[in-house]
């Protein structure tokens, strides 16, 4: 009785989080976000299009391929590998958007190719996800309601992207009517935005700091290679096609900070335990969002180092 209690206090408390408390949060990061930014701001984002097109080729193209290459070079077990390639599959977060603004990037264009990987993400990620929960698993029981997925997925995107254009849609507009306004604001939502993000990494490490013990030694490397090898390229890919130091540091956080909150709710939601004809467990779904939790730690560490990496430089100016 008292357990079930429990399991069922938990249970709420997660709820609390995840539907009220984060949602909060990344609002006051998509506001502080905003009120940085004017109208112009996204008409010159894309003056030049060779740097949303290699943003998008980056994070729809480039880190899938790069997800499936570290689970054939580190061999990784098929229920990690499903989770590595799903992480590479889910479009950009709305934190990638404050992190490029504070860490010396084109706020912009980090907003617009978050909302465009997204649009993306809806047709893509059910189609690849399938294909590779086949080849690594050769059964297609483990995808639950596989009619219903791709809707599922869309629901799931399509809630993120309202929580990211909203608040920097409101955030802009009040800029553009209210500028004096903003700008004695900007600082202290910049200031509360690095608190909520604060807050999430703090929550990521410790929400996920089991599951990380449990499966770092098996796929620890080949996600941290995935982060850090996608935001270097992405980076440098930027700075020999000529687009500058700004939108290079905008492309290698746009792809290396990921919606990594979808796949740990695909993992946990949208997939199923396979048995053989013996009643053996061959596909266990609490593995593929393994991979998602080291990511969450490793994107969001890479991505505060870049920011206090930005400010030691303009200080040291």
């Amino acid at each position: 009785m008292s357990s079930t209690v429990s399991d069922d206090d938990e249970s709420m408390d997660e709820t609390l989080l995840t539907q009220l408390v984060l949602p909060v949060v990344l609002f006051a990061i998509g506001l502080s976000v905003g009120v940085s930014l004017n109208v112009s701001d996204f008409s010159r984002a894309f003056q030049q299009p060779k740097a949303p097109l290699l943003g998008i080729f980056c994070q729809v193209i480039l880190l899938p391929l790069m997800g499936w290459l570290m689970t054939i070079l580190f061999n990784v077990k098929k229920e990690l590998a499903v989770g590595l390639v799903l992480v590479s599959l889910c479009p950009g977060g709305g934190s990638s958007n404050y992190i490029a603004l504070v860490a010396g990037g084109e706020g912009a264009l980090s907003v617009s190719l978050t909302v465009v990987s997204g649009a993306v993400t809806i047709f893509t990620l059910p189609f690849l996800l399938d294909f590779s929960v086949q080849h690594f698993i050769e059964s297609d029981e483990a995808l639950v309601g596989t009619d219903g997925i791709a809707i599922n997925i869309g629901e799931l995107i399509l809630g993120s992207a309202l929580i990211t254009i909203l608040p920097v849609s409101i955030g802009v507009t009040c800029r553009h009517f209210k500028p004096g306004f903003c700008q004695r604001i900007e600082k202290p939502l910049k200031i509360l935005g690095g608190l909520c993000m604060t807050g999430i990494v703090v929550f990521a490490i410790l929400a996920y700091l089991d599951l990380v013990k449990e499966a770092f030694r098996e796929v620890g490397v080949a996600v941290f290679l995935l982060n850090t090898i996608m935001m270097g390229l992405s980076y440098g890919m930027a700075r020999v096609t000529g687009l500058g130091h700004t939108l290079g540091i905008t492309l290698a956080i746009e792809s290396g900070i990921q919606y990594s909150g979808l796949a740990l709710t695909i993992g946990v939601s949208m997939l199923d335990t396979v048995r053989d004809g013996d009643g053996n467990v061959i596909f266990d779904p609490d593995l593929v969002i393994m991979p998602a939790a080291i990511y969450t730690i490793f994107m969001y560490t890479s991505g505060m180092t870049l920011i206090v990496l930005h400010h030691f430089n303009e200080n040291a100016k």
